[in-house]
């Protein structure tokens, strides 16, 4: 297809002035007006949904000005949603109390909160 890997980044391919940025199976294409690349990407890889503005979770927004928004707000969402019976609203600092009647946590419970948690890291870093 013509496309060079960058010195810089081994994730980078550029052809011209268009460039795909890789990160295991997700994929962003910068600089694309006509969707000819994504044309030719259909030809070899099934793709799902080139035209949708989402890049490793995070929704890409085009400015008017030329300048791109990043915003994971649909994440923190679902995140909220899927935790709701877990995530409490509370004063901080909050008092330290046992988890549950028995002081211990259940298996569920553990599991849970280990998905929040890995959930919430993604979602800061």
């Amino acid at each position: 297809m013509g496309f060079c890997v960058s010195q810089h980044d081994e994730c980078l391919f550029l052809r011209g002035s268009t460039a795909i940025l890789v990160h295991v199976d997700d994929l962003a294409i910068l600089n694309d007006p006509d969707h000819s690349i994504e044309r030719e990407l259909k030809q070899f890889f099934n793709l799902s949904d080139p035209s949708q503005d989402r890049y490793l979770g995070l929704e890409v927004q085009k400015q008017l000005d030329g300048s791109i928004k990043l915003s994971q707000k649909a994440y923190t969402q679902e995140i909220l949603k899927e935790f709701k019976d877990l995530i409490r609203q509370s004063n901080t600092p909050i008092s330290q109390r046992p988890l549950g009647n028995s002081g211990k946590a259940s298996p569920s419970e553990i599991t849970q909160f280990q998905r929040l948690v890995g959930k919430l890291m993604f979602l800061t870093c």
